[in-house]
């Protein structure tokens, strides 16, 4: 079990050797917030077809599995890899990202033990798992961006395509997590410290609210730079997940993965794309 002295930050349990490469993030946070579970709460935003849903869903699982055992993690990975995915048709057809970012959010603060299983109330769980603060959304706009290609040589779909990735503290960096006082924007690689490190060091600190707030188009009724969600390649949700794992400040990991683009429409690569969901086969196995 992972120590936490002096309440400041997790460390690693003594012994533990940390994982340097692959997915070294998600397999460390997992050991030191005592967790092992994983992977993205998944929120339906569309209804008309369950047919095609159905299918969706069964291709996202098949290239995730596929994804981790291409890189030899099935046997680290897979086996916590949790797939919760929520259908509401009366709350969420065709509902707007802040409507999604809210249900999240009270979803995240009920975690429990009876709930998520053992670990789950760990202090550190929902400050360091991706899990209970980023989620994924789609949308109609998702949906209609997906395609699949068949690959004869590894024989299975390959889903392509784009949906939403929400910031669930988008606007919250100081609920439920580590305060700009208590974290340094300096740390090892991983994020985690060795019992003994960083003692008595000064804190650099980010005020956002000295940033200059530009005005933009608004894309939900939002007219700010960064909505709190972007379209992110769906057949990399593994890499997504493991870059959203927290580094340094709070406004520092969503930075990073929001690359400062707004979200207007998933994007689509001509020359990837695939079959149209509706044409897939599951069943094909030549």
């Amino acid at each position: 079990m992972a120590s936490f002295p002096h309440g400041n930050r997790p460390q690693y349990p003594p012994g533990y050797e940390p994982a340097t490469t692959g997915y070294h993030k998600t397999i460390n946070t997992r050991v030191v917030v005592g967790y092992p579970k994983w992977g993205f709460v998944i929120y339906r935003g569309t209804y008309n077809d369950d047919k095609l849903w159905e299918k969706c869903v069964a291709l996202l699982k098949s290239s995730v599995n596929h994804w981790l055992r291409d890189r030899n993690q099935e046997d680290v990975l897979e086996l916590n890899l949790v797939w919760t995915i929520v259908e509401d048709r009366e709350t969420l057809d065709g509902a707007p990202k802040e409507a999604v970012r809210t249900r999240f959010r009270k979803w995240a603060a009920g975690r429990s033990v009876e709930r998520d299983g053992p670990g789950a109330d760990g202090p550190w769980v929902g400050k360091q798992c991706p899990r209970f603060r980023f989620c994924v959304y789609v949308d109609q706009a998702s949906l209609d961006s997906l395609t699949a290609r068949w690959i004869p040589h590894e024989k299975y779909w390959s889903l392509r395509g784009q949906v939403a990735i929400i910031n669930g503290i988008h606007g919250h960096h100081d609920e439920d997590t580590l305060s700009h006082a208590t974290v340094r924007t300096a740390r090892p690689k991983d994020g985690y410290e060795r019992e003994g490190e960083g003692e008595g060091e000064d804190e650099d600190e980010h005020d956002e609210s000295e940033d200059e707030e530009e005005v933009y188009s608004p894309i939900e009724g939002d007219t700010s730079k960064d909505v709190g969600w972007r379209y992110k390649d769906t057949d990399l949700l593994v890499t997504w997940y493991e870059e959203l794992h927290k580094q340094g400040m709070e406004w520092e990991t969503w930075h990073h993965f929001y690359e400062g683009e707004r979200p207007y429409c998933p994007k689509v690569d001509a020359g990837t794309r695939g079959e149209p969901l509706a044409m897939v086969d599951l069943s094909r196995k030549e």
